[in-house]
């Protein structure tokens, strides 16, 4: 069964389409083998250092297998340091957030996953060259490029749209 995201955000599922959301919902709940999601919304400016004091802390009772944060162009290199040039922040962001990944769980390590916006001159060269991106499209931090140890890109264009389709690369 195929259920449209703007079915489920308006509330127009048919009997059948609710039956099966529903189904996939209690699955996600309840299957032990998914493992659990910990989910933290600040309600200000965050660092990468409350993040990484967070995440142990949740660490010490179930251990944590990836950390996931969206995204690190709205976490701040330290508290109240939001006057310097938004590059320099997102590349000291960056090398944080890659020492956390080194440091986390007394050396233990973790990976991080985090959206990256491409620049427009990357997205030009990805509509060039069939939806396929270059490292040089990360937006604003060089440091993206230095720290990432993958990078992984979607493109979706009109033609894509059209056909269903995403194209996905690395």
């Amino acid at each position: 069964c195929e259920i449209d995201y703007e079915k489920v955000t308006t509330g127009s599922l048919s009997p059948d389409e609710e039956k099966f959301f529903n189904r996939v919902i209690d699955d996600f709940q309840t299957c032990p083998s998914y493992g659990q999601i910990f989910y933290k919304e600040p309600q200000e400016a965050i660092t990468i250092a409350e993040i990484s004091r967070w995440a142990e802390s949740i660490h010490r009772h179930t251990p944590l297998d990836m950390l996931v944060i969206d995204y690190l162009g709205l976490v701040d290199p330290e508290k109240h340091m939001s006057g310097m040039e938004q590059g320099s922040n997102l590349n000291r962001v960056v090398r944080q957030t890659k020492l956390l990944c080194s440091s986390f769980g007394s050396g233990r390590g973790i990976p991080i996953l985090s959206p990256f916006q491409a620049n427009r001159e990357g997205l030009k060269d990805a509509e060039k060259n069939a939806g396929r991106y270059k490292l040089t499209a990360l937006s604003m931090a060089n440091e993206a490029e230095r720290s990432s140890d993958y990078v992984y890109y979607s493109y979706l264009d009109d033609e894509h749209r059209t056909a269903r389709a995403l194209s996905v690369g690395n």
